[in-house]
């Protein structure tokens, strides 16, 4: 049977599934794709990287924007990923990034959010790596500080239960229960999850 782009009026299945005549041009995306593999690679640049309180920070410029990353040696909280109390965390826009890694446990933000600066919104915040560095350290706080919170958290059945112990965490960290640079816990509010 022809190919649609094929000049010859019948073509072969190769191995692959891909029809005789479309094999180079399929090898060539495969190229392109690896180079785009290898450019978005080398689009991730480490700009700093540090210890405190045995656990390991860091910022990265990925794209045209700065990431906080903050690894644990082991699993803060109970729940998996960074959903539930860590909904909760005040890290600028919420927690968005949450991997296992190296045995423990990597938990991120990013500063690519609708007010930030990035190459399609050039009026936005752009933040410098000090800034940066000050929010990655504050969300590593955060975390050790909500792991005391969440048998608490996951007992309370009820909004307002759950709700009192979010309060109680925002109290004893220092930070006001503030939705606005939080989008995760925006929705869980208006969506009556809080």
């Amino acid at each position: 049977m022809p190919c649609d782009d094929c000049p010859k009026l019948s073509c072969e299945i190769t191995e692959l599934s891909i029809r005789e005549c479309c094999y180079a041009q399929f090898v060539e995306k495969m190229k392109k794709r690896k180079r785009v593999e290898r450019k978005m690679s080398e689009i991730v640049e480490t700009r700093k990287e540090w210890e405190k309180d045995d656990l390991k920070l860091s910022v990265k410029w990925v794209r045209d924007h700065y990431c906080g990353y903050v690894w644990f040696p082991k699993r803060p909280v109970k729940e998996q990923g960074h959903d539930g109390i860590l909904t909760y965390v005040p890290v600028h826009g919420g927690i968005t990034y949450a991997k296992i890694e190296n045995k423990g446990m990597t938990y991120g933000f990013d500063c690519a959010h609708c007010d930030d600066w990035v190459s399609y919104n050039p009026t936005g915040h752009k933040w410098t790596l000090e800034e940066v560095i000050t929010e990655t350290e504050k969300m590593a706080r955060a975390i050790q500080l909500i792991s005391k919170y969440e048998k608490r958290y996951l007992r309370n059945i009820t909004n307002k239960g759950k709700a009192k112990v979010i309060d109680e965490y925002h109290k004893e960290l220092g930070v006001p229960f503030n939705t606005s640079d939080n989008f995760g816990a925006m929705l869980n509010l208006l969506s009556g999850k809080l």
